[in-house]
């Protein structure tokens, strides 16, 4: 178990980067620019970005504020995500133990991941968009490109030519759940006397 201000902790270690383009009109919120790594959604994937997201969400999301809130609820719905596939769902996760203090002590294990989904979550909103702009068709036109960007290409034989996000994501959760429970030193054989 873990509090909310585990959940808010995590939140706030990926920010949104300020957009680029000084005809992007919304202004982004302290809140959602507030990244305690260092670490931006769009360092995890360059197509992760503020522009892109606003000009793919439903039209009725676009104001200032509205606009605000979705980020700072995508930054919150995969925090807890994050938290909840790293610990929850771990085979060793006692539901008893009170994990907040491990989760302050390791928080930048939850970097990467809480990275990477942020950009799962982004590009998925590029292919699955119901708005009808230049931003949308383009990502309509490059669906293949945006698909492999996820999931990654294999050749025909099963082997892994490039990683997707999908498959970096779920490697970061696997390596953050090695340091919050280690595995114990099994002996296994017969007794020797």
């Amino acid at each position: 178990m873990y509090s909310e201000s585990s959940k808010i902790l995590i939140s706030k270690r990926v920010g949104w980067s300020v957009p680029t383009d000084s005809l992007f009109s919304v202004e982004i919120s302290e809140d959602n620019q507030t990244a305690t790594s260092g670490r931006y959604v769009n360092s995890f994937h360059q197509l992760a970005t503020v522009e892109n997201l606003f000009f793919t969400i439903d039209e009725n999301k676009t104001g200032e504020s509205e606009f605000n809130k979705t980020l700072y609820s995508m930054l919150k719905e995969a925090s807890i995500e994050v938290l909840n596939k790293v610990l929850d769902q771990h085979k060793d996760y006692d539901f008893d133990k009170d994990y907040d203090s491990e989760i302050e002590k390791y928080q930048s294990l939850f970097d990467e991941p809480l990275g990477y989904l942020l950009a799962i979550k982004s590009i998925e909103l590029l292919v699955s968009s119901n708005r009808s702009n230049a931003v949308e068709r383009n990502s309509k036109l490059s669906f293949q490109m945006l698909k492999m960007e996820l999931e990654g290409v294999k050749n025909d034989n099963g082997h892994c030519i490039s990683e997707g996000l999908n498959s970096k994501f779920y490697t970061a959760l696997k390596n953050a759940q090695k340091k919050i429970f280690p595995k114990q030193i099994e002996i296994i054989g017969d007794s020797v006397w």
